[in-house]
Formats: structure tokens, sequence, C-alpha cells
């Protein structure tokens, strides 16, 4: 009788357990798309120099580098949102200007707006990017 009633709590929490974990995943992928976008940002004013990040929906990856490459690339500058612990695919990389990176001036101002849509499970996130006001947020 106990193991009939472990079986039954077992099946109703489960699925509750896996939405759970793709919200977590998607929620901390859309902090690190953000954490990497306020990183170009403050290097581009720390170096006047511009800094792009690119995104890549086929890879599910985004990277950080500066635009003239005087820097070369490095793993930790490589982001790969499908790896764990993100599990995470970029649906979409939307940018105003049509492109698929979004460079930062010396001053930290983005050229382009943009909309990233990320998905882990049944959970989505849209990470957007202000070009008038530069401001970066997460869509809950």
């Amino acid at each position: 009788m106990v193991l009939v009633i472990i079986a039954i709590l077992a099946t109703l929490v489960a699925p509750r357990y896996g939405e759970a974990i793709a919200r977590a995943r998607v929620a901390a992928a859309a902090d690190r798309v953000v954490a990497e976008c306020d990183r170009a940002r403050a290097q581009a004013r720390a170096t006047s120099e511009s800094w792009l990040i690119a995104f890549d929906a086929a890879n599910d990856t985004l990277f950080r580098r500066d635009v003239a490459l005087l820097r070369p690339m490095t793993a930790s500058q490589t982001i790969a949102l499908s790896d764990e612990p993100y599990r995470t695919d970029i649906l979409s990389a939307a940018l105003d200007d049509g492109g698929a990176s979004v460079e930062f001036d010396l001053f930290g101002r983005p050229d382009t707006g943009a909309a990233i849509r990320l998905q882990s499970g049944v959970a989505t996130r849209r990470v957007r990017i202000e070009a008038s006001t530069g401001v970066i947020e997460v869509d809950r």
C-alpha cells in the first residue's frame, strides 16, 4: 500500500520537478547573456575600444570579443548555452539591424537593439537590449 502511494505521488511530482529545472536553467542562461553584455560594455568603456557580443542560434553559442581583434579568442569568451549548467537553446536572436552581433562603443552604447529568445524544455525567456537607452533586461 505504501508503495502505491509513493508511486502516485511520484507521478504527480515528477512533471513539476522537470518544469522547475527547465525554468531555473533558462533563467540562468538569460542571466549569463545579460552578464556577458554587461562585461562587453564594461570592457568597451575601460579600453576605449568597441567590443561586441555575437549570437549563433544554430550552435546555441554567444561570444564576446574586441572589434579590432587585438586580443586572441579564448575559451572563456565563448559560451555554449547548450552545455551544462544551462542546457538552453537560442531560439532566435533578432537584432534591429538584421545582423548577428551587438557592438558596444567606447562609451558602452549598443549600436543596435536586440531580442534574444531562449528556451529550455517548456520554459522560455527573452533578453532585450534597447538601442536608444542601452538597457539590457530579461522579460520573465
